[in-house]
């Protein structure tokens, strides 16, 4: 075992460099966007108007723009904007050649857009536009250094932890092996500069830049986007961000953002792995089952297919938490109720993740209780189902009441998410859900694969097996696993076409339900993960194939991993569709959805508008959420309109700490009623409402207090002492 454990330590050490040497090294050269016909646009009229225009990401430093065209009239340009508003110009000389203008950006930004302004006469040709930088364009060369650091820091403190006693040398092996997993499964993310397409990558690629913007901003927690909307702001309390604020700490500190999103899509993969191996833990103590059930949920292919295909961050980090729900719910029904802390561990990622996840997996958890009430009641059980209730409420007030505060006082333009969505249209076929062999579906370049393929199939047939043949002898947990494969049966249906889904459509609640989940097929997701917490317990605890189990596990294995591996991922296409060029200057992925906007016609615009020439605007000075402006009004009822969104947590006060009235305008920006004839100052700040800072105080104060009890006393349950019923030792 000694010498397997150490193979395992440099097999892992060899992956872990394998994937330092994948990664990108800081690069300086110039980045360049050319057609493929040779030009980026060709343009004649008598019309002017912007012909072509780039909207870049970029850091504080030097720039050079190099644009390589062909000009007939005088009166082109090449126009410089940051927020809308233009701060530079250069004109395009007549004839052909390449005009080269020096940029000095003297803060981030994320809306820098470079335009040729078409003058409204004669012919002009933009042949290619580049873009060169004095230093390296980001700082990712130190993250090499910090993975070898925290390679070497597990080797060293598994080491420790196996000479002290701590932890066996058997455990040691398992818990190498589900880091092997995790970085294998990481493999994917390798060779390529870009993050590849995605359904959802570039809303996600936007929050972890608005998350840093808004950190550089000061707030914390980032409630608003300041830069984004041309500089009008833009709501992040309406999708769970907490975990968001890993990448977007790298980018605080100089990492890309491609590298940025790629190591946290790393991190969880091994969220997702030691979730997985903890949560079979919890259900018997083998190892076989607790490493078979890792490997296959790490490389399930609806798992990877949301990370990597459909952009599904939310969804995907939810994925990771779901193991622990499930397991937290079977301590608190019927196994060790000391643990009933693991549900508030499980639930409080799923709610710090995913919205809709958080209502999917509440309700299977729901159903699950309920099952189990009658043991839970005779066995006085609630007691641990209330406490893990109240402490994931403490937990999340943080998140919950901005989110539903908004949701619901917000004047939100939320019509997009509250009106019926056709979801009956968006279910799978039966024969296409248990496919055996790959099939893929694509649209507008994406590929989806949706299909359970080989692995899930045989574990899936299995369990239908075993429940068969044990119907009337099962202990507590395996009743408690049936019910669970029930369920993952359950969702699998109601992921096809065979549910009644046209009956459902004319039940209002049932139909707002499904309307608000959008996609049938979100409940493979948690099927999956139910399916093999079920299906590698009850593998290598079936006495009918115990000859064989260690044959059965390897196949499994090898088929999950040769599955992964014939899986065309596309990576090597950015999802702008012009190559990795443009992702290190994130160059047109800024995406705000509407529905998170004030209601408003959306004509936003990066300065201030006053009603009319009666108003006389001194100075005008904005920072991120700061503005600062000195006026004269006119007697008779003026106003400005301000480029913030009219969000709550604004405060407007004059030169005396006086409140300004203030109405939300016609595009949903602030429009603040001036006071009249004097000289007057306007000051804008943001401040969080006192009920969300109550909120995060109690959510903080709740973390401290866990934090302190851990520190001083220890989980109160501990280990478990002495023998589970139904679960089987090695």
């Amino acid at each position: 075992m000694i010498s397997l454990l150490r193979r395992t330590k440099k097999v892992l050490v060899i992956l872990v460099l394998l994937f330092l040497v994948s990664l990108n090294a800081d690069s300086s050269e110039p980045i360049l966007f050319t057609g493929d016909s040779g030009f980026l646009v060709q343009h004649t009229g008598d019309v002017q108007e912007e012909i072509y225009s780039k909207t870049l990401v970029l850091e504080k430093g030097n720039y050079q723009v190099q644009l390589a065209y062909t000009s007939s009239e005088e009166g082109n340009a090449l126009w410089i904007r940051n927020h809308d508003v233009q701060i530079d110009s250069a004109e395009i000389p007549v004839g052909e050649g390449e005009l080269c203008y020096d940029l000095r950006i003297e803060e981030p930004t994320p809306n820098l857009e470079v335009s040729v302004h078409y003058a409204g006469n004669g012919y002009l040709e933009v042949k290619s536009f580049a873009l060169e930088t004095e230093k390296p364009w980001h700082r990712d060369g130190w993250v090499r250094g910090l993975l070898v650091l925290a390679a070497a820091l597990v080797i060293l403190l598994l080491d420790f932890l196996v000479r002290t006693g701590k932890v066996t040398e058997r455990m040691s092996f398992e818990i190498y092996v589900v880091l092997g997993i995790a970085v294998l499964s990481s493999s994917f993310l390798l060779n390529e500069s870009s993050v590849g397409h995605g359904d959802d990558l570039t809303y996600h690629l936007t929050r972890i830049e608005g998350i840093a913007q808004g950190l550089r901003d000061g707030q914390f927690p980032v409630r608003i986007y300041p830069d984004m909307l041309a500089g009008n702001g833009y709501l992040n309390a309406m999708y769970p961000s907490l975990f968001l604020y890993i990448p977007a700490v790298f980018r605080l500190l100089g990492v890309s953002y491609v590298v940025s999103y790629k190591l946290f899509l790393i991190c969880m993969n091994f969220g997702a792995a030691f979730a997985m191996y903890a949560a079979i833990k919890c259900f018997t103590k083998s190892g076989r089952a607790a490493l078979l059930g890792t490997a296959l949920y790490v490389f399930a292919r609806y798992r990877l297919n949301n990370m990597l295909v459909r952009g599904a961050l939310g969804e995907s980090l939810a994925m990771i938490f779901l193991p622990l729900v499930i397991a937290g719910v079977w301590q608190i029904a019927a196994g060790d109720r000391r643990k009933w802390w693991i549900l508030v561990a499980g639930a409080t990622g799923v709610i710090q993740s995913h919205v809709l996840s958080t209502v999917v997996y509440a309700a299977i958890a729901l159903v699950l209780f309920a099952a189990c009430a009658g043991k839970m009641v005779r066995e006085k059980r609630t007691a641990e189902l209330g406490m893990a209730a109240g402490l994931i409420l403490l937990l999340n007030l943080g998140f919950l009441v901005p989110f539903l505060t908004y949701y619901v006082k917000g004047n939100l333009n939320l019509g997009a998410l509250t009106e019926t969505f056709a979801y009956w249209v968006e279910s799978l076929n039966p024969a296409y859900l248990f496919g055996i062999f790959r099939i893929t579906h694509e649209d507008a370049g994406f590929v989806r694969d949706f299909a359970l393929h080989l692995p899930m199939l045989c574990l899936f047939g299995f369990c239908l097996i075993y429940c068969v043949h044990h119907r009337a002898e099962m202990s507590d947990r395996d009743r408690f696993l049936r019910r669970l494969f029930v369920a993952a049966c359950l969702l699998l249906f109601m992921t096809t076409n065979w549910f009644p889904y046209e009956m459902i459509r004319n039940v209002a609640f049932l139909d707002h339900f499904f309307s608000m989940i959008q996609f049938p097929w979100r409940f493979e997701g948690p099927a999956i993960g139910i399916l093999i917490i079920t299906g590698a317990v009850w593998i290598t605890e079936y006495q009918h194939i115990e000859g064989y189990c260690n044959v059965l596990v390897a196949a499994l294995v090898v088929m999950v991993l040769l599955d992964a591996s014939h899986w065309n991922l596309r990576w090597n296409q950015s999802m702008t569709g012009a190559g990795a060029d443009e992702d290190r200057t994130c160059a047109d992925i800024i995406y705000c959805p509407q529905e998170y906007m004030v209601r408003g016609d959306g004509a936003f615009y990066g300065g201030y508008i006053v009603s009319d020439e009666q108003v006389t605007v001194h100075s005008y000075e904005k920072d991120g959420l700061r503005i600062d402006m000195i006026y004269r009004a006119e007697p008779g009822g003026h106003w400005v309109e301000l480029p913030l969104m009219h969000y709550m947590g604004y405060v407007v006060t004059d030169e005396k700490g006086e409140d300004y009235e203030v109405m939300t305008g016609d595009a949903g920006n602030m429009r603040v009623l001036l006071e009249n004839s004097e000289r007057h100052e306007l000051h804008v700040r943001y401040r969080d409402p006192v009920l969300f800072r109550i909120a995060s105080f109690i959510s903080i104060l709740t973390i401290l207090i866990i934090i302190l009890i851990l520190l001083t006393r220890g989980f109160r349950g501990g280990p478990v002492t002495g023998p589970m019923r139904g679960v089987r030792h090695e």
